[in-house]
């Protein structure tokens, strides 16, 4: 069994003292249990508020991208590859207004279609 140091803490502990997590390197988290239990409750509220916020400020990007998803899964719009390299696609709203009105590019060029507007 490994080892680990704790990001609060401090303390080296057994792996079975944190969270799984297989997007760090060692397989764990990097708060010990208790501590984690600590620092999600002091983070809590500010990520209630933000969350509040977002719902109101992306009620009509939320709003197009279900209404999207349930066209798709219910056959009314046929998913299609990125219009730019032929890969499988994800939907791309230029106007959150007009719902159904979608281009289809891949992770990548979406991305980059966002960080060019």
């Amino acid at each position: 069994m490994k080892e680990h140091r704790c990001l609060m803490c401090k303390q080296i502990l057994d792996d079975d003292c944190f969270y799984r997590d297989l997007s760090q390197k060692t397989g764990v988290s990097s708060r010990c249990i208790p501590c984690r239990a600590i620092y999600d409750k002091l983070r809590r509220p500010k990520r209630k508020e933000y969350f509040k916020e977002y719902g109101i400020l992306n009620k009509q990007k939320d709003n197009a991208k279900h209404k999207v998803a349930y066209a798709v899964a219910i056959g009314i719009i046929k998913k299609n590859l990125c219009e730019t390299c032929g890969k499988i696609a994800e939907a791309h709203h230029d106007n959150y207004l007009n719902v159904f009105d979608v281009r289809w590019l891949c992770h990548k060029h979406h991305m980059e279609n966002h960080r060019r507007k």
